[in-house]
């Protein structure tokens, strides 16, 4: 396996969510080369931002101890991503926000994962 970007696709795919106010949406990201070999996480450090349409910053998950992304595996490219009910609960309902996760690899290379928008819709069920 090789780290050099030319083997990556640095365009960052579209991805669209729509989030449970109050609910805990975890995801799960598994990252290849275009080869098909994994990209090894281990040393990595991995961030996302939600913001509104005006750039306002809403929420940021990382994977520092407790902060929402694990590295489920990461020499097979894997992650999940975890907010809590909590940190959803006092996002903007119907309105669309932007994101984008970011990786710094261990040779210090940031490569964007993905990026796109979430629509936060309120539960109509309590349980």
């Amino acid at each position: 396996m090789t780290s050099d970007a030319q083997l990556m696709d640095l365009t960052p795919e579209v991805v669209t969510q729509k989030w449970y106010r109050g609910a805990t949406p975890p995801f799960a990201v598994v990252a290849d080369y275009e080869n098909g070999d994994p990209v090894v996480l281990t040393g990595a450090r991995a961030e996302m931002e939600l913001k509104d349409l005006n750039g306002n910053l809403l929420k940021t998950y990382s994977s520092d101890s407790g902060q929402g992304i694990v590295f489920t595996d990461a020499a097979n490219g894997a992650m999940r991503i975890s907010p809590e009910a909590k940190d959803t609960s006092d996002l903007p309902v119907d309105q669309v926000l932007r994101y984008d996760l970011l990786v710094r690899l261990a040779d210090d290379s940031v490569w964007p994962f993905y990026r796109g928008i979430i629509v936060v819709k309120e539960q109509t069920t309590e349980l």
